[in-house]
Protein backbone atom coordinates (compact mmCIF):
# COMPACT_ATOMS: atom_id res chain seq x y z
CA UNK A 1 0.00 0.00 0.00
CA UNK A 2 1.44 3.46 -0.96
CA UNK A 3 2.02 6.06 1.81
CA UNK A 4 -1.17 7.71 0.39
CA UNK A 5 -3.95 5.39 -0.31
CA UNK A 6 -6.30 5.27 2.52
CA UNK A 7 -5.96 2.93 5.42
CA UNK A 8 -8.88 0.77 5.95
CA UNK A 9 -7.64 -0.70 9.21
CA UNK A 10 -5.28 0.13 12.20
CA UNK A 11 -2.66 -2.43 10.54
CA UNK A 12 -2.91 -0.58 7.23
CA UNK A 13 -2.26 2.53 9.07
CA UNK A 14 0.29 1.79 11.26
CA UNK A 15 2.14 0.03 8.23
CA UNK A 16 2.12 3.47 6.04
CA UNK A 17 1.77 5.80 8.83
CA UNK A 18 4.01 9.31 9.09
CA UNK A 19 4.03 12.41 10.84
CA UNK A 20 4.92 15.71 10.01
CA UNK A 21 5.45 18.83 12.23
CA UNK A 22 4.21 21.80 10.70
CA UNK A 23 6.09 24.84 10.20
CA UNK A 24 3.46 27.43 11.20
CA UNK A 25 3.03 28.26 14.58
CA UNK A 26 -0.49 28.60 15.69
CA UNK A 27 -2.70 30.13 18.12
CA UNK A 28 -6.33 29.32 19.66
CA UNK A 29 -8.88 31.46 19.39
CA UNK A 30 -11.86 31.78 21.51
CA UNK A 31 -14.78 34.47 21.28
CA UNK A 32 -18.44 35.15 21.74
CA UNK A 33 -20.97 33.46 19.45
CA UNK A 34 -21.69 37.21 18.30
CA UNK A 35 -18.88 37.64 17.03
CA UNK A 36 -18.76 34.50 14.62
CA UNK A 37 -19.40 36.13 11.93
CA UNK A 38 -15.99 37.90 12.46
CA UNK A 39 -14.08 34.72 12.79
CA UNK A 40 -15.90 33.13 10.04
CA UNK A 41 -14.63 36.30 7.75
CA UNK A 42 -11.12 35.98 8.92
CA UNK A 43 -11.26 32.03 8.25
CA UNK A 44 -12.15 32.38 5.20
CA UNK A 45 -9.37 34.66 3.85
CA UNK A 46 -6.55 32.62 5.80
CA UNK A 47 -2.99 33.05 4.40
CA UNK A 48 -2.00 29.99 4.44
CA UNK A 49 -3.45 27.97 2.23
CA UNK A 50 -1.62 25.03 3.07
CA UNK A 51 -2.29 25.34 6.41
CA UNK A 52 -4.54 23.50 9.26
CA UNK A 53 -7.45 25.39 10.17
CA UNK A 54 -10.94 24.35 12.42
CA UNK A 55 -13.53 26.19 13.37
CA UNK A 56 -15.90 24.77 16.37
CA UNK A 57 -19.03 26.23 16.66
CA UNK A 58 -20.86 25.91 19.83
CA UNK A 59 -24.32 27.80 21.33
CA UNK A 60 -22.51 30.23 23.55
CA UNK A 61 -19.29 31.07 21.64
CA UNK A 62 -16.95 30.15 18.76
CA UNK A 63 -13.54 28.72 18.20
CA UNK A 64 -10.77 29.44 15.69
CA UNK A 65 -7.64 27.10 15.43
CA UNK A 66 -5.72 28.75 12.92
CA UNK A 67 -1.96 30.13 12.15
CA UNK A 68 -1.22 32.35 14.39
CA UNK A 69 -0.29 35.44 11.87
CA UNK A 70 -4.14 34.97 10.88
CA UNK A 71 -5.53 34.54 13.79
CA UNK A 72 -3.81 37.38 16.11
CA UNK A 73 -6.17 40.03 14.52
CA UNK A 74 -9.14 38.09 15.79
CA UNK A 75 -7.44 37.76 19.11
CA UNK A 76 -8.44 41.36 19.84
CA UNK A 77 -11.71 41.27 19.23
CA UNK A 78 -13.85 42.41 22.39
CA UNK A 79 -14.58 39.16 24.84
CA UNK A 80 -11.99 37.11 22.95
CA UNK A 81 -9.54 34.81 24.60
CA UNK A 82 -6.59 33.36 23.21
CA UNK A 83 -3.72 30.69 23.90
CA UNK A 84 -0.41 29.52 22.43
CA UNK A 85 1.88 29.00 20.05
CA UNK A 86 0.77 25.59 19.57
CA UNK A 87 2.12 23.63 16.95
CA UNK A 88 0.35 20.78 14.24
CA UNK A 89 1.40 17.35 14.00
CA UNK A 90 -0.02 15.89 10.91
CA UNK A 91 -0.48 12.27 10.35
CA UNK A 92 -0.10 11.86 6.83
CA UNK A 93 -2.10 8.27 5.81
CA UNK A 94 -5.38 9.02 5.27
CA UNK A 95 -7.58 6.70 7.33
CA UNK A 96 -11.13 5.69 7.03
CA UNK A 97 -13.46 6.64 9.88
CA UNK A 98 -14.01 2.79 10.29
CA UNK A 99 -10.23 2.83 11.85
CA UNK A 100 -10.09 1.75 15.30
CA UNK A 101 -7.59 2.79 17.71
CA UNK A 102 -5.09 5.09 16.15
CA UNK A 103 -6.01 8.47 17.77
CA UNK A 104 -5.57 6.44 21.14
CA UNK A 105 -2.20 4.87 20.16
CA UNK A 106 -0.84 8.54 19.58
CA UNK A 107 -2.68 10.29 22.28
CA UNK A 108 -1.59 7.39 24.91
CA UNK A 109 2.06 8.11 23.93
CA UNK A 110 1.58 11.74 24.48
CA UNK A 111 -0.04 11.07 27.84
CA UNK A 112 2.61 8.70 28.99
CA UNK A 113 5.32 11.43 27.56
CA UNK A 114 3.10 14.12 30.00
CA UNK A 115 2.43 16.11 26.63
CA UNK A 116 -0.90 17.95 26.64
CA UNK A 117 -2.51 18.31 23.44
CA UNK A 118 -5.40 19.08 21.34
CA UNK A 119 -7.16 16.76 18.15
CA UNK A 120 -8.16 18.52 15.15
CA UNK A 121 -9.32 15.14 12.60
CA UNK A 122 -10.49 16.33 9.33
CA UNK A 123 -12.54 14.08 6.92
CA UNK A 124 -9.27 12.34 5.93
CA UNK A 125 -6.38 12.99 8.47
CA UNK A 126 -6.08 13.52 12.21
CA UNK A 127 -3.50 16.39 13.53
CA UNK A 128 -2.18 16.97 16.73
CA UNK A 129 -1.68 20.31 18.17
CA UNK A 130 0.48 20.92 21.01
CA UNK A 131 1.92 24.03 22.53
CA UNK A 132 5.29 24.56 21.21
CA UNK A 133 7.08 24.09 24.73
CA UNK A 134 6.46 20.50 24.43
CA UNK A 135 7.05 19.91 20.59
CA UNK A 136 10.68 18.07 21.37
CA UNK A 137 8.63 15.62 24.03
CA UNK A 138 5.80 14.81 21.76
CA UNK A 139 8.45 14.09 18.41
CA UNK A 140 10.21 12.04 20.61
CA UNK A 141 7.21 10.44 22.21
CA UNK A 142 5.74 9.56 19.03
CA UNK A 143 8.44 8.14 17.00
CA UNK A 144 9.31 6.08 20.03
CA UNK A 145 5.39 4.68 19.87
CA UNK A 146 3.84 5.36 16.72
CA UNK A 147 5.26 6.09 13.50
CA UNK A 148 8.26 7.72 11.63
CA UNK A 149 8.17 11.38 11.38
CA UNK A 150 9.73 12.99 8.38
CA UNK A 151 10.88 16.05 7.53
CA UNK A 152 9.72 18.74 4.32
CA UNK A 153 12.60 20.31 2.35
CA UNK A 154 10.01 22.82 1.33
CA UNK A 155 9.51 24.21 5.26
CA UNK A 156 6.00 22.35 6.30
CA UNK A 157 7.86 21.34 8.83
CA UNK A 158 10.33 22.20 11.61
CA UNK A 159 11.87 22.53 14.99
CA UNK A 160 11.01 26.10 16.92
CA UNK A 161 14.76 27.16 15.73
CA UNK A 162 13.85 26.96 12.38
CA UNK A 163 11.15 28.50 12.45
CA UNK A 164 12.01 31.63 14.34
CA UNK A 165 14.64 32.15 11.21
Amino acid sequence: MAPKERADSLEQALATMRFRVRGERYLLVGAPRARADAVLRAAASMAGASAVGSIVLEPESVTWFAPFSDAQGISKIEGARSDGPYRVITFETPMGWDVVGFLALATRALAEAGVPLGAICSFDRDHLFVRETYLDAARAALRGRVCEEVTDPAGLSGSKEEVDR
